[in-house]
């Protein structure tokens, strides 16, 4: 009983580990990046808050497994106490070597984890929140580091691009220029945009800007960035989507139903629109060859959020009387002025008589196994036994 007893208050406090919301902790600056400098040192300031409504105690540390950890310290107390809703202050520097041979990008987190008192045998999960600092070195020569910002895609609409170039060299670039180019979802060629000239000095970050009016279908397309700079290219390609107000279904899954059951169609839809459309609902009509309506189901009113991909879940009464055998299920969309239909087969089954479970058929085999080795074993000691009988008779 003791033992059942210890089991339930371990279980019990493993939930409630569990169930201890990570955002409880938050800290502040959530991210540092600077460019190398050889000798480069500052002392930053950090905040670590509790919202609980109990105090919390945080241990603050450098990761050892950060590549330039060796170059961070904590100059205050790296153990705090922190009241509920509230946040403690700490100071930590970073003084960076006058050389760091690797070109990239350098990483190091500062950690700010949960104190939790060691328990015997018990394992503990605790929060933690970071602090990550990247510091870039200078690749040999010019090196161009590229991305590609997509705004306002909406259909029928103007959407802006915007180029970003850091030059991640140690040389200036002389002259960088290049092109957008805007790609249906197949890499089909819609729109070349082309950007003007600019200089890069080292470290140093320009942007380009481009416009295109989108007039194409809602939906996935491609934008691909390309730079040139001096004797060299650089290529980065993001997806966006085109928004419109419109959902579409994507597709409509019926399981088979049993004759006098209810069963579940599945329809996943897909809004291309970047706001939250709201007050949309289905309906799912079963028909027979005819066109004869069998079934009827309208879901409740549904809010479909930007860009989102749910599954609407309607129900088939076979209950009422719908004979065995093969019919048309049609799902009806219905969202703002608008709607959106698609079909798919549903098969009735007939009522099925008794049958065996795979898992009863192995419960009766084992139980049939175990009674013919019982068996066995029975009659083979009735034989040694009549065996012993007869010679000591003899």
């Amino acid at each position: 009983m003791k033992r059942v007893a210890c089991l339930f208050l371990f279980l019990l406090f493993f939930l409630f580990i569990l169930a201890r919301p990570a955002y409880s902790l938050g800290i502040s600056p959530a991210k540092i990046t600077m460019n190398f400098v050889p000798g480069y040192e500052q002392e930053f300031d950090g905040t670590v808050s509790n919202s609980l409504d109990e105090p919390r105690e945080v241990d603050l540390y450098v990761d050892p497994n950060g590549d330039i950890a060796q170059y961070f310290t904590i100059t205050t107390e790296d153990h705090l106490i922190i009241e509920p809703h509230s946040f403690q202050a700490f100071k930590f520097k970073i003084k960076l070597p006058e050389n760091i041979e690797e070109p990239g990008t350098h990483t190091s987190i500062l950690w700010a984890e949960e104190y939790v008192a060691p328990q015997p045998g018990v394992a503990i999960a605790k929060v933690r929140v970071g602090i990550k600092t990247e510091v870039m070195v200078p690749y040999p020569g010019k090196y161009a580091g590229i991305w590609l910002d997509i705004k306002n895609a909406n259909v029928n609409d103007t959407v802006i691009f915007e180029a970003y170039i850091v030059n991640q060299g140690k040389e200036n670039i002389e002259k960088a220029w290049g092109e957008i180019k805007v790609m249906y979802e197949d890499n089909r060629t819609i729109d070349i945009m082309q950007l003007e000239s600019k200089p890069v000095a080292t470290t140093a970050r320009e942007t380009f800007r481009a416009t295109w009016f989108s007039n194409v279908e809602a939906g996935l397309y491609k934008a691909q960035l390309t730079i040139y700079y001096d004797d060299k290219t650089a290529k980065h390609i993001k997806e966006f989507n085109l928004g419109a107000p419109l959902i579409k279904i994507v597709n409509v899954t019926a399981e088979s139903v049993v004759n006098g059951s209810i069963g579940k169609v599945y329809t996943k839809i897909k809004s291309y629109w970047n706001q939250e459309i709201t007050g949309a609902y289905l309906e799912l009509f079963v028909k027979d060859a005819k066109g004869n309506d069998l079934s009827y189901h309208k879901s409740e009113s549904i809010t479909v959020a930007a860009f989102d991909t749910p599954v609407v879940i309607s129900y088939l009464d076979a209950s009422r009387g719908i004979e065995p055998g093969k019919y048309t299920a049609v799902a009806v969309l219905h969202y703002l002025d608008k709607n959106d239909t698609m079909e798919t087969g549903v098969e009735i089954l007939n009522k099925p008589g008794f049958a065996l479970s795979f898992e009863l058929i192995v419960f009766i085999a084992g139980v049939a196994g175990a009674a013919v080795i019982i068996t066995l074993i029975v009659l083979k000691r009735k034989k040694t036994g009549s065996k012993q009988k007869q010679t000591k008779l003899v």
